[in-house]
Order: C-alpha cells, then structure tokens, then sequence
C-alpha cells in the first residue's frame, strides 16, 4: 500500500521532467561514498601506524641520544627482527667491545622498547653507514652506534607492506637522531 502510494508519486514527477534529478544524483554519490571512505580509510589506517611506529623508534633514539650525551659515553641501538623481518625489540645500551645488550635487557641494557609497527608490515632494507645489514632478510638483529658527541652513524630503513602495496623509505638523520621520509 505505502510502496504502490511512493511509485505512484514517482510516477508523477517522474512524468513531469526527463534526465537524471539532483536528488538522484545525490543518492547516487551517497551509495558510492560509502565503500570508498571504508576503502581510503583501511589505507590510511595502516599507513598511520607505520608513522606510529617510526615515532616509537624515534622516541627509543632520542633517549639513546640523551644517554651517550649525558654519560659521555658511545651507546649502541640494538634492532631484533622475528623470521619475517618485524621489528621485535629495540634496545640501547652502553657500548663496549667484549658484550652486547640481549632481548632480554641483560648485559648493561639501559632500556629495552617493544615496538608498535603494525606485523603487515616488514624490514626489506636497513642500511647502516652504507652497508645493508638485512642480509636479505636472515639476520635476526643488527645495531648502530651513537657518539656522545651528539651523532649518529647514517641509517636507511626501508619497510613496505606484505601485500606488497605500500613501500616507504625513512632515513636517519644523523645530528638529531629522528627518522625522516627519505621521499620528501
């Protein structure tokens, strides 16, 4: 009864002008709208927690930074992957020459940081001083240097996406120790 009244008056207005009406085409804009913000913001999603991540392992650097200044002292930034390459752990002690910080924090670590870069997500490269420590994805850690001189040595990390749709490139910058878009 409702519905034969609405076609009804369909038919009627729909009589009294041809083509496609504004209220037609709102609809229809409306109707598309809707999977493609669900679409752009999945995307954005992933590509925010990756710019998380990276603000985490800034956050680790500064603190490392901070340390090697305040001690007079070379500290180390120890990077842990997992068998696909994720960043695990980072953790950044007081360097020296007979032992290295562990997993677990021991050997002189002063902090250990799990961090928040989304498992979608992988190391492909992680260039350091010119020299690609990933092995081609088998090592299982690597570490840097920091001078308490208020340096670092040049780091290149590229991450990109398991489907393979997403690639970025961050560098180091080695006076203020905070990664930057290597694209930008």
């Amino acid at each position: 009864m409702v519905l034969d009244q609405i076609l009804e008056i369909y038919s009627l207005i729909k009589d009294k002008r041809s083509g496609l009406g504004l209220l037609e085409l709102l609809i229809a804009i409306g109707l598309m709208a809707v999977p493609m913000t669900m679409i752009f913001k999945k995307e954005k999603s992933s590509s925010a927690m990756v710019i998380d991540g990276i603000s985490s392992i800034n956050d680790v650097f500064q603190k490392a930074m901070m340390q090697s200044l305040l001690n007079g002292k070379n500290y180390e930034i120890r990077f842990f992957f997992d068998d696909e390459m994720h960043i695990k752990k980072i953790v950044y002690s007081e360097h020296n020459e007979d032992g290295k910080a562990d997993q677990d924090g021991k050997k002189g670590a002063v902090a250990s940081e799990s961090i928040s870069i989304p498992d979608n997500f992988s190391v492909k490269k992680i260039i350091i001083a010119g020299k690609d420590e990933s092995m081609d994805g088998k090592t299982k850690e690597t570490w840097f240097l920091v001078y308490p001189e208020g340096y670092s040595q040049e780091i290149e990390l590229h991450l990109a996406s398991n489907d393979g749709t997403i690639y970025n490139q961050y560098k180091l910058n080695p006076f203020t120790c905070v990664f930057q878009d290597a694209i930008s």
